[in-house]
């Protein structure tokens, strides 16, 4: 990067330095996977442990409650509770089978998602608007009618124009007055470049189904907000002329979009894979499964690795379903990193969308307390976090708010 040296020279490291440097990142990745969905067990996850998805699924089976007697058995009650407990122990094996049957399908049906309709997975709305927003020239009418087409980008607007003024800013708009367009001209180029994006992927966190985990949407919109945040400091860092000031919006939401995007689709899919696969056992006559997948409940656990599983994927679509030609950079960067190039080789945004989205993970697991400052400096070190960076990134990355939408 310009202007900036590494903190560490990668040919001065010891092969050790590099393998402790690349553990400590690889576990805080998978910290922050599972602590989307589950919090709790997110601690249990070490550099030499990691659950598999059969592990999940089993910790996912409802054990039955057995109060203990309160006095001598009879031989007969006791034959009774042996023939009971070897019952429940045959309804957990069979839970457990219709459970691992029903959430491969499940696999298969985000894997054909992805596979036949690309566009739709990801977001039709994202292409149009990345096409519109980072053109040399921006149409703000043009602009304007993409905006009103949704109301989550409608309603984004207006809260953060409301917040703005509570603060004693933006008083000279006036959402209920104004039509979109003057809003939009009125809100300036930085700002939207900076809000569009972010409004648009945290809209999709919200799938609008009945089964869903709350609790993993708010967390990835506290992820994306982080994300586009640091990206914003990390570009600052570059100076007034830099040619990527207004790339800090696109840069921030691309790695967390991967998440989202197989999160959606499991949401999505569930009740119908759900309802697929029990027709077909009871077609087959298959009681035992149908029965037992009447008490299994859909595992979002499994999540934590199945979002790592697809991520190349969905990074393959949106490099290849999106129109760069205006944002050709950013394109770059996201090879870059499917390529895993060495941060030192990779091109300027290819280390800002890195170092980015792991300043944002660290953030959300400080928050939960499954990270410290104790380990952030190997994190930074692994990363090839520049001096200049290191000084301002640390100094916020425990106090940093989210941007709001």
């Amino acid at each position: 990067m310009r202007n900036v040296k590494l903190l560490l020279d990668r040919g001065r490291l010891t092969e050790e330095q590099l393998e402790q440097f690349s553990l400590v990142k690889r576990l805080l990745r998978q910290r922050c996977q599972t602590y989307l969905f589950n919090p709790q067990h997110a601690n249990s996850i070490t550099a030499g442990y990691t659950p598999s998805v059969e592990d999940i699924l089993k910790r996912g089976i409802r054990q039955p409650n057995e109060l203990p007697a309160n006095r001598t058995l009879l031989e007969i009650e006791r034959v009774r509770q042996e023939d009971k407990i070897k019952a429940n122990a045959k309804n957990q094996e069979w839970q457990l089978k219709a459970s691992e049957l029903y959430h491969r399908e499940l696999y298969k049906a985000i894997d054909i998602a992805l596979t036949e309709n690309p566009l739709k997975a990801i977001g039709v709305e994202i292409p149009d608007l990345v096409n519109v927003l980072y053109h040399p020239n921006v149409d703000f009418k043009k602009l304007s009618k993409l905006v009103q087409q949704s109301d989550a980008l409608t309603d984004g607007i207006g809260r953060f124009v409301l917040r703005e003024q509570n603060q004693g800013r933006l008083t000279k708009v006036d959402v209920k007055r104004q039509n979109m367009q003057t809003v939009l001209g009125q809100l300036g180029k930085d700002t939207i470049d900076e809000l569009l994006p972010l409004l648009l992927i945290q809209q999709t966190t919200d799938t609008g189904m009945v089964v869903k985990r709350q609790s993993a949407e708010i967390k990835f919109r506290r992820l994306l907000s982080y994300n586009v945040n640091y990206v914003s400091q990390i570009i600052a860092t570059l100076g007034d002329n830099t040619p990527y000031k207004r790339l800090t919006g696109i840069i921030g939401v691309l790695e967390t979009l991967t998440y989202i995007t197989v999160y959606r689709l499991f949401c999505i899919h569930q009740d119908e894979v759900r309802v697929r696969v029990m027709n077909k056992w009871r077609t087959q006559s298959q009681h035992s499964l149908h029965a037992a997948m009447q008490d299994v409940d859909i595992n979002f656990n499994v999540l934590s690795i199945w979002m790592e599983s697809f991520k190349e994927k969905v990074q393959e679509i949106i490099i290849q379903q999106l129109d760069w030609n205006y944002i050709r950079p950013v394109r770059r960067a996201l090879e870059e990193h499917q390529e895993r190039l060495p941060l030192h080789e990779r091109s300027v945004l290819g280390v800002v969308l890195n170092h980015g989205f792991q300043f944002a993970q660290f953030k959300l697991l400080a928050e939960g307390k499954l990270a410290s400052r104790s380990i952030i400096t190997q994190y930074l070190y692994g990363s090839y976090i520049p001096n200049e960076l290191s000084r301002l990134l640390l100094s916020s990355s425990m106090t940093t708010e989210p941007v709001q939408s």
